[in-house]
């Protein structure tokens, strides 16, 4: 019996083509699977910066309408949190660069970095802030904020 006839060599040729792109298959959906992972890496980071943001709006609002007594040391753990948020960036930067290498396009990139130069910016002014003010303005400063606490502040219309 003779092994070369069309229909056998048109199943070998179809069922190698077929093995040899599972294995293609299998290597690209593996890398595909490593960019959504990115994608939801950078997902937790702008989910972590936005409730940041929300908890130190929240707290500077309650402290406005005086629900809350200002409290230092909520500012102190806001501005920590706010330096470890950008800890991961060098890691997530290196992660998005092997997925651009790919030549995969990261859907919530630009979000994740607006974010991240945001929060730097944060950071940088929360260090400077002391430092850039004359201690003077700090001396008024204080004092400002010491009469809105005893009620001593008048409101404008």
């Amino acid at each position: 019996m003779s092994t070369d006839f069309l229909e056998l060599r048109n199943a070998r040729r179809y069922s190698d083509s077929y093995r040899e792109e599972s294995g293609s298959l299998i290597a690209q959906h593996k890398e595909a699977m490593e960019c959504r992972r990115c994608e939801a890496f950078l997902q937790m980071g702008i989910d972590a910066f936005n409730w940041l943001i929300r908890a130190d709006r929240s707290e500077r609002l309650a402290v406005f309408r005086g629900e809350r007594a200002y409290d230092p040391a909520v500012d102190e753990e806001l501005a920590t949190r706010c330096k470890r948020w950008l800890e991961p960036g060098p890691f997530a930067e290196e992660w998005i660069a092997a997925q651009e290498r790919r030549g995969y396009q990261i859907d919530n990139l630009e979000e994740f970095r607006d974010c991240v130069r945001e929060m730097a910016a944060i950071v940088a002014a929360a260090g400077l802030a002391e430092a850039a003010l004359p201690a003077p303005l700090q001396e008024l400063r204080d004092a400002a904020i010491q009469e809105h606490r005893n009620g001593e502040t008048a409101e404008f219309i």
